[in-house]
């Protein structure tokens, strides 16, 4: 496809055609051809189309390389074919991205802001539970280099972006699908929560790797960032529609929201901690009562981290402190629980 804009924009519409120009230099047109080809070529050197394909193949570069960095943990940790496997399904999971942001890009234009907030939380969520199925298959260390690099990528996306000034192929599925922010500024809500998903991820495998329990550590990492993406949405909305009582701590939440993220979380973990679901995917378990006090605890302390979110000096982004907290609380007191 490249190479047929080259020929289009040199009018010449044979590839026999443009070899003859380019090669024989009796050619009318050989002086104009060459002129024309340093002329793409500078374009490209110096990114100058509107959506840069060098930038956005160094974009995507950074997960691939950083996957393959996971080679160094030896292979007791990681397999080779899932580590080409995650590279692969993730370059797909990007191509399809990209396709259903343009799609969104159309269907979001002229709307307010309301639209793009459903889009982002409904990405994030959606992000989060693809993550968590990529590390349920390829491994917890693999993972924990996956999330990393996918984290890596959207920081890097927006110094391309807003430091460079050049827009990539994702530039403009990012804003269809709930990038908000200033122009001239950078978006770092999406780093962040990638970034805290990673941390989460490497809490619960150092902790809970000594179970040799697969599923333990999909499953707890699957409640926390449901209960966090979940949460925070019906904490939004909720908040937005029932919220008559300002919390004292921080007056931009209101304790009707507080109570919407905790009774999602809430759900979440009885559902995803009980002793049926433990059973099912051969994870060791806390006796009955015990994990209903448990399931308590990890809602409200992520409720109560959530209700500290602040957008107004000081600022507190719940995108990374959340799921953070909440991890280095309930995962330690998890490990405690199940060894005594």
């Amino acid at each position: 496809m490249v190479v047929m804009i080259a020929l289009k924009s040199l009018k010449i519409h044979t590839y026999h055609d443009f070899y003859v120009d380019l090669l024989n230099p009796s050619s009318r047109r050989h002086q104009f051809t060459r002129d024309r080809l340093k002329s793409i070529l500078l374009k490209v050197l110096i990114m100058e189309e509107e959506k840069s394909f060098l930038w956005s193949a160094i974009l995507l570069s950074i997960p691939n390389v950083t996957i393959l960095c996971s080679l160094f943990l030896g292979l007791s940790r990681v397999n080779p074919f899932f580590v080409l496997f995650s590279i692969l399904f993730l370059d797909i999971l990007l191509a399809i991205l990209i396709i259903i942001g343009e799609k969104r890009k159309k269907s979001v234009e002229g709307k307010d802001k309301e639209v793009r907030t459903f889009s982002r939380k409904l990405f994030n969520i959606i992000s989060g539970v693809v993550v968590v199925f990529l590390v349920a298959i390829c491994g917890h260390w693999l993972g924990i280099f996956v999330v990393f690099g996918l984290a890596g990528a959207f920081l890097a996306h927006e110094l391309i972006y807003v430091k460079i000034g050049k827009k990539t192929y994702f530039t403009d599925t990012f804003n269809a699908l709930g990038r908000q922010v200033n122009p001239g500024e950078m978006y770092m809500p999406s780093f962040m929560a990638l970034f805290s998903s990673a941390v989460v991820l490497l809490i619960a495998v150092l902790f809970l790797d000594v179970f040799n329990s697969p599923g333990l550590i999909s499953m707890l990492y699957l409640v926390i960032i449901l209960t966090w993406g979940i949460g925070d949405t019906c904490a939004y909305y909720g908040g937005k529609k029932y919220g008559k009582h300002k919390l004292i701590q921080n007056r931009e939440k209101s304790l009707e929201g507080s109570l919407c993220f905790f009774g999602a979380g809430l759900i979440i973990a009885l559902i995803g901690l009980s002793p049926l679901t433990m059973v099912l995917i051969l994870a060791p378990s806390l006796p009955f009562p015990l994990y209903v006090v448990y399931s308590i605890f990890l809602a409200g302390i992520a409720a109560f981290f959530e209700s500290l979110a602040r957008h107004s000096k000081p600022y507190y982004d719940d995108n990374l402190i959340t799921p953070i907290c909440t991890s280095l609380l309930a995962i330690p007191l998890l490990f405690l629980l199940l060894i005594f």
